[in-house]
């Protein structure tokens, strides 16, 4: 039977002026390890020295990812921006992120981007922006079934409830941007803020969950 593991990324140092890293990324980043952990996957984290330049991060976490294989899962905890996350990887080099974790032929794995503004962009649904391509280069690369977990705008890093999906769908090359599994100002909208807000488990579950089960729940 294949291991279910799971890489989080999380880093090292506080910018500075901030506790972002101490009070928030690796605490958060610990609780999903946890969570993962007690129910059937193997989680393994990685704490990348954001003090080091680009190429240096990004070939940590490259390295890393291949010592965690087999992968079903990967999570981010970290800064991010439409065009890029904290640990590295932009819109120039995602691809090899991309074609990193795709390498064990897991066609429906899950990338979790616990960073700010990363599901938004300036195209429809968030298209052209960090987690979009993301999507893209890895259906490129045979995950034709993954799903990317993305916030698109700034707050706390597990309990924002401006959530896209950027699904591979089947698809060889990707698609134009995401969708919402909870509408803003939908009917269960307020359901999703006091859900995220207020169960820890949720906010680390619901990235694995089909839509009609996150309806559901919210509607419980």
């Amino acid at each position: 039977m294949t291991e279910k593991r799971i890489a989080i990324f999380v880093p090292l140092y506080d910018v500075q002026g901030k506790k972002d890293a101490t009070r928030v990324f690796q605490p958060e980043a610990q609780r999903f390890e946890q969570f993962t952990g007690r129910n059937g996957l193997q989680p393994e984290i990685g704490v990348i020295n954001n003090k080091m330049p680009q190429s240096k991060m990004t070939d940590a976490v490259l390295t890393l990812i291949q010592g965690f294989k087999p992968l079903s899962a990967v999570a981010f905890f970290c800064h991010g921006t439409s065009r890029k996350i904290q640990l590295g990887f932009d819109l120039n080099n995602v691809s090899k992120l991309a074609n990193a974790i795709a390498e064990d032929n897991n066609t429906d794995i899950k990338v979790i981007l616990y960073c700010c503004l990363t599901g938004s962009g300036t195209g429809t649904g968030g298209d052209g922006g960090f987690a979009d391509k993301l999507r893209d280069c890895l259906c490129c690369s045979g995950a034709t079934s993954c799903r990317v977990v993305a916030h698109t705008t700034a707050g706390h890093a597990t309990r924002n409830p401006f959530v896209r999906f950027f699904e591979g769908m089947g698809s060889k090359t990707g698609g134009t941007g995401g969708y919402y599994p909870v509408e803003p100002k939908s009917k269960l909208w307020q359901a999703w803020i006091k859900k995220l807000k207020e169960d820890s488990e949720f906010r680390f579950k619901f990235p694995f969950m089909a839509i009609e089960d996150i309806h559901s729940e919210l509607m419980q």
